[in-house]
């Protein structure tokens, strides 16, 4: 029996009245290492090394009030380099994340220098600086789960969930947008063992990948922040020495 090429085919369905998105016409990832693998294969060298932005940032009380609003200044350097300048930068508050470690620095001085990993960088843009075995074993370290990996649906679009099986929203895992590969949702445990649940929506392309616009924290289920990125930059002119510790107060990216 002759077979049907695949253009006439979806051109039948179409005509037919059948949708067929790209989603749904490619072959469904069953395991994280095909997940890591195709991100790679779409994004490696093409996605952007950093980006900044201006960040709004409102906080809520335990009655959901308002409890206060700042200004934050954010600059990301995959795959580990992350700084947040808190309110205006004359006053010296920030924190330098530099290869696992965290810097606090208020009033210009430093004030704590301790481990702090920040894992949620790997898989919003770190990834494409390792190879797929490395991604791998680094989000193990980090307690994921590997081996557990599911496709599901996150306000209305089919994701990939690497790290927990449906229904536990407590295990460290990590939601993927199945068709652009972007991050829309992390759970973790805090040092405190608080589950933290960060969902980022609202993304925009640029630099040849992602940025989401919009992040919202829940803590053990409490609506606690929310944070509006604005100002975004994925192509910055970052001073070698800005996650530097030792040059703090001596150059930054914002300039306005």
């Amino acid at each position: 029996m002759r077979s049907i090429p695949f253009q006439l085919l979806l051109f039948f369905l179409i005509y037919n009245g059948v949708s067929i998105s790209s989603t749904q016409a490619q072959k469904e990832l069953s395991t994280a290492k095909a997940l890591v693998k195709q991100m790679h294969k779409l994004n490696k060298g093409k996605w952007f090394d950093s980006f900044t932005f201006v960040q709004r940032t409102i906080r809520f009380d335990e009655n959901g009030q308002t409890r206060d609003s700042s200004t934050w200044y954010e600059a990301i350097e995959y795959p580990k380099n992350f700084r947040i300048d808190y309110g205006d930068l004359k006053n010296g508050n920030a924190n330098i994340f530099r290869n696992d470690s965290i810097y606090a620095f208020r009033s210009g001085s430093l004030q704590r220098a301790d481990l702090n990993p920040q894992q949620f960088l790997l898989m919003k843009g770190g990834l494409y600086h390792y190879k797929v075995k490395e991604v791998l074993s680094m989000l193990e370290d980090y307690g994921y789960d590997t081996s557990k990996f599911r496709s599901d649906q996150w306000n209305g679009r089919p994701v990939y969930v690497l790290g927990a099986e449906k229904g536990d929203e407590q295990s460290a895992q990590f939601w993927i947008d199945a068709k652009h590969y972007y991050l829309v949702r992390r759970i973790s445990s805090t040092s405190n063992n608080n589950v933290l649940d960060v969902h980022y929506s609202d993304h925009i392309a640029g630099g040849g990948g992602w940025v989401e616009q919009t992040v919202k924290f829940y803590l053990d289920g409490r609506y606690i922040q929310i944070e509006y990125y604005e100002e975004i930059d994925t192509a910055p002119e970052l001073p070698h020495s800005l996650f530097d510790p030792n040059a703090f107060g001596k150059a930054h990216w914002y300039k306005k």
